[in-house]
């Protein structure tokens, strides 16, 4: 299982004072459609989550400093590591993307294309469990544009009005299935048969 947070650390010149850095990330060497993330003031380190298993990924930080200087940094690179790949959603436990789960034709399942998930709202009081930043980060980062909902019907909470709790743009799903507890009552022998949509 991959950890939930990767750490950059860097240093910058004593005489440079910082108004503001962006953290760039990238799938690509010459750092094209990057992740940017902005810190502000001179702080010299940040963490990042939620990114893909076993991939290189690229680097680099811009600096701005008082005298409205921009200070690049070179473009550094390392790998993730192999392994399941455990999302940070904010207020919502057990996110994991499905990706590199064999399918039944042999390839395996691209990751960020589906992830699974406990509800994203409480049973039964209509309060979203998921927080305003888990939200965006379904949104803006995994860029969340079906929630598939395979609770059975007495257990749903505001999704009952066939509406996410990210977002009424959000295409919604009600498969209405066995509850957990009666999974393994089911007379079913594996996963894919409890599971079959």
């Amino acid at each position: 299982i991959i950890e939930k947070w990767v750490d950059f650390e860097w240093e910058y010149s004593a005489e440079l004072k910082i108004k503001k850095a962006l953290l760039m990330l990238s799938l690509n060497k010459n750092m094209s459609g990057p992740q940017i993330y902005e810190i502000n003031g001179s702080v010299n380190r940040f963490s990042v989550t939620n990114l893909y298993t076993d991939t290189e990924y690229f680097w680099q930080v811009i600096a701005e400093s008082d005298g409205d200087e921009t200070i690049l940094s070179k473009i550094s690179t390392f790998k993730t590591t192999q392994g399941r790949r455990i999302i940070y959603l904010d207020g919502i436990k057990n996110v994991r993307d499905l990706g590199g789960i064999i399918t039944k034709s042999g390839k395996p399942i691209k990751q960020g294309l589906l992830y699974r998930s406990k509800r994203f709202d409480y049973e039964g009081d209509g309060e979203p469990e998921i927080t305003p930043k888990g939200i965006e980060i379904a949104r803006n980062v995994l860029k969340i544009r079906t929630d598939l909902d395979l609770r059975h019907s007495s257990e749903m909470g505001t999704s009952i009005d066939n509406t996410s709790p990210i977002g009424k743009d959000v295409n919604y799903v009600h498969i209405n299935s066995a509850q957990y507890d009666n999974f393994f009552d089911s007379g079913k022998n594996n996963e894919s048969e409890i599971m079959k949509v």
